[in-house]
């Protein structure tokens, strides 16, 4: 598809024309011999000479046109609109908080064979299939242990986010659980992500015994802030010791923020929880278009400046030749 950016340009194709038509003739003064039998020399000029002359000004004068015509076409900047490109932008932002206190060391994770694992090594397995699913999310990493750190901010270089999960060990961030501040830096973390609705996925496998701001107060700050927590936790909540997650704890920070909770105490259940998480947080995307040019003006234009080169070679030959130059104007020679 061709369109011209400046159409209203074309609207001078006349002027030339109206110029000519309507502007006094150019005069130029010159030396003249005057002859008192103009009539008897012009009657001796054979009639086609002067007809040859004539019918070569009106085609010097459709040349001229012709070229200002390009010029106009050039001028009106003809474009060329090919397929507009579609992008699909994320609106979401999903942070992945993950505990990496020291008992997510502990080896009692089944696996569908049968055989155990330590826990963070399948959290690992899970969480980096949900990553490559979640293509139209900006995901970050969040670790927390005696404090939240943040591994990657929000962003949609999936492959750096799966890469630095990977490199995570037990103990990395200390021994303790801080999940009041995991939920805070997270919330610091989105202050100036307003767009669409945020998630934070946590996962932890103890109670909060380190954070400098209570889980449950965080949680209705982050509801404040449109942020929707759905916790998940792993282990055993039986131990009967006080590093055993705190389910009523995960449950209300869930229910304050419009998530949800869940209980993962194997590797099949886990994975069915992320499976659940990815039907529960429906990919969110903004649909961008841009629209192409293709610059076309250069063609009128050398087609323009071509024509103008060719009709001034054909009058430079036509003047050494025959010693006349034959410009399309009117002209009056008088002289004393």
């Amino acid at each position: 598809m061709f369109q011209l950016e400046y159409p209203y340009l074309l609207l001078l194709t006349p002027l030339p024309l109206l110029g000519y038509r309507f502007l006094p003739p150019y005069r130029q003064e010159h030396s003249a011999l005057r002859v008192t039998y103009t009539h008897e020399l012009h009657s001796a000029l054979p009639g086609s000479v002067e007809a040859r002359a004539s019918g070569r000004r009106h085609l010097w004068l459709f040349a001229y046109w012709v070229a200002w015509l390009l010029a106009l076409v050039a001028a009106a900047r003809p474009v060329e609109l090919p397929s507009p490109i579609v992008v699909e932008e994320p609106t979401r932002s999903l942070v992945l908080a993950i505990d990496l206190s020291q008992s997510m060391d502990t080896s009692d994770y089944r696996q569908v064979d049968g055989s155990t694992t330590d826990r963070l090594s399948a959290v690992k397995a899970v969480v980096g299939d949900f990553i490559q699913r979640r293509q139209d999310d900006r995901i970050g990493l969040l670790v927390f242990g005696d404090r939240a750190f943040v591994q990657a901010s929000p962003t949609t270089d999936h492959a750096t986010v799966f890469r630095l999960l990977t490199e995570t060990t037990t103990g990395m961030a200390g021994p303790s659980t801080a999940i009041g501040d995991a939920i805070g830096l997270t919330i610091r973390m989105l202050e100036e992500d307003t767009e669409g609705d945020n998630v934070l996925i946590l996962l932890t496998d103890g109670n909060d015994t380190a954070s400098r701001i209570q889980p449950l107060q965080a949680a209705n700050i982050a509801a404040r802030k449109n942020l929707r927590i759905y916790t998940v936790a792993v282990g055993d909540p039986d131990t009967g010791t006080e590093d055993a997650v705190d389910i009523k704890s995960l449950q209300a920070i869930a229910t304050a923020t419009g998530g949800q909770f869940f209980l993962a105490s194997d590797r099949e259940a886990l994975a069915s929880v992320y499976a659940t998480l990815n039907e529960l947080t429906p990919r969110q995307s903004t649909t961008l278009s841009f629209q192409p040019k293709i610059e076309w003006f250069w063609l009128p234009l050398a087609l323009s400046s071509g024509l103008l080169l060719l009709v001034l070679a054909i009058e430079i030959i036509r003047d050494r030749r025959t010693g006349v130059l034959d410009l399309p104007r009117k002209e009056v020679a008088h002289g004393d």
